[in-house]
């Protein structure tokens, strides 16, 4: 066990010197607190997000499959875009698919974040979800949230929610593995 009982996951390996013509474009997302970064994503793109939305491409080799990925020799990209939400209560291990009896505190925390509702002094447990694309498993339930991280304080978890989960999915494989793992 970790810091305030979190375990902490083993080290994550990092996609690193992706040759360019995968690189994609980089991520864009708007933080919970209303702080934002187009990073190279398109106008169109930015301007449709909501407070607590992110949006990233990342590259990966073949015989990795991601539903709609496109691939150029032994190179792969795929757009990935998906929401945040800090909540108060923890999941038990980082990088894992976050307890269903969570998940309806995180879907109204998430609509509250994008109508600009402050969050409460002690949500700073970073989860994230993907809505694009949607993964359904066995059980038919549609991507599923996952514990990311843990903040000192909801102002904290606030302004890097978002970022956090758009790195995370672009630089590590095991997160990934996560976001697109059926629950």
């Amino acid at each position: 066990m970790g810091c305030h009982g979190i375990t902490a996951p083993a080290p994550l390996p990092v996609m690193a010197n992706l040759p360019a013509n995968v690189q994609g474009n980089g991520f864009c997302r708007k933080q919970i607190n209303g702080g934002s970064s187009q990073g190279a994503c398109s106008d169109t793109l930015f301007n449709s997000m909501e407070r607590g939305d992110w949006g990233v491409t990342f590259g990966y080799k073949t015989g990795i499959t991601y539903p709609g990925g496109n691939c150029t020799g032994t190179w792969c990209h795929k757009e990935v875009r998906g929401i945040c939400a800090c909540i108060s209560e923890s999941a038990s291990t980082l990088y894992a698919h976050a307890p269903e009896s969570l998940w309806s505190t995180l879907d109204t925390s998430y609509n509250n974040h994008k109508n600009g509702e402050p969050l409460p002094n002690n949500a700073r447990f970073c989860y994230c979800k993907m809505t694009n694309p949607i993964v359904s498993g066995t059980n038919g339930i549609a991507s599923s949230w996952i514990f990311l991280q843990a903040q000192n304080s909801s102002e904290a978890c606030s302004e890097v929610c978002a970022t956090y989960c758009s790195i995370f999915t672009q630089r590590y494989p095991n997160v990934r593995a996560t976001l697109f793992g059926a629950y």
